[in-house]
């Protein structure tokens, strides 16, 4: 094991858990993830992201995972969703999901991801959860072999874990993989459903899709959200789930994210206009992108 980033759990004085791995200070943020689909407006789950510092001053997730490579950056990967299990138990809503990453291009053999499931399920079992709440996204990360992609989605349904595609519609995110991954949720890319919003015939597709889907219990998120059309054709096209600057921007533990708990579901609606409209007056599209990490 590489002596290049020794770890260090770091208890924050706010009760929340930080990690110092080599000189970096690891912090859980979370975004919440919002279902519409009742007529109401409530919080389904968190994505957990980290949020790097170094020297006390912030840096970006995307620097942090590319100085980090080899043994370390499998390290790092652990270390990221073991944070955010750990700091899940300050989140508002006790019964939410949770959505993790996994990069299937960190994985090299089946030994590997059995004992990283392992791991993860011994992590998530201190929390007290069941098994069910935790969702295992596998994110856009180039898997060594098919063979190693399908092992890792077997082998996180094996330990209880709902299985998630993430950024559906870009790269190899096709039909056909998902049939073989067989997932329980998938996330929308949200720049390409951004383009499909655009024309009659893309929104269309993105409808049909998410019928599909439905149809065979397959839930989706659709996610980039960040605009009030944006989430009002995300809502008319069926969507199980939203998640977007729209909606509400990720916040380092422990969030401000219980506003949206204690209002009542018709508030919690204006509350969600309300930050949607106030987003498209400071006029900040296209910012919903740069946060994605583990």
């Amino acid at each position: 094991m590489s002596d290049a980033y020794p770890t260090r759990q770091m208890p924050q004085k706010d009760g929340t858990q930080a990690v110092l791995f080599g000189p970096w200070l690891l912090k859980s943020a979370f975004q919440p993830i919002f279902t519409l689909r009742t007529g109401k407006a409530e919080i389904a789950g968190f994505e957990g992201l980290v949020r790097p510092f170094m020297a006390a001053r912030a840096s970006s997730p995307a620097t942090l995972f590319r100085t980090t490579q080899g043994p370390d950056r499998r390290r790092l990967e652990t270390v990221t969703r073991d944070l955010h299990m750990a700091n899940a138990a300050t989140l508002p809503v006790k019964n939410a999901l949770l959505f993790i990453n996994l990069d299937p291009s960190t994985f090299s053999d089946r030994m590997g991801i059995a004992e990283a499931l392992s791991g993860l399920r011994k992590q998530w079992a201190k929390t007290g959860a069941a098994a069910q709440r935790l969702v295992c996204e596998i994110t856009e990360g180039k898997a060594k072999s098919p063979a190693l992609l399908f092992a890792l989605a077997d082998t996180i349904r094996a330990n209880g874990f709902k299985l998630a595609i993430d950024d559906y519609g870009a790269d190899d995110s096709d039909a056909e993989r998902l049939a073989k991954l067989r997932p329980d949720i998938v996330k929308f890319d949200g720049r390409w459903i951004t383009r499909l919003m655009e024309t009659k015939p893309g929104y269309s597709h993105i409808k049909d899709m998410a019928r599909r889907f439905c149809d065979h219990g397959i839930e989706t998120v659709f996610e980039g959200i960040e605009q009030l059309r944006q989430l009002e054709l995300s809502e008319a096209a069926g969507a199980t789930y939203v998640q977007g600057f729209v909606l509400a921007r990720p916040k380092i533990a422990p969030t401000t994210f219980g506003r949206f708990v204690e209002a009542t579901p018709q508030n919690a609606r204006e509350i969600l206009r309300a930050a949607a409209i106030r987003l498209v007056v400071e006029d900040q599209p296209g910012i919903g992108y740069g946060h994605r990490a583990a």
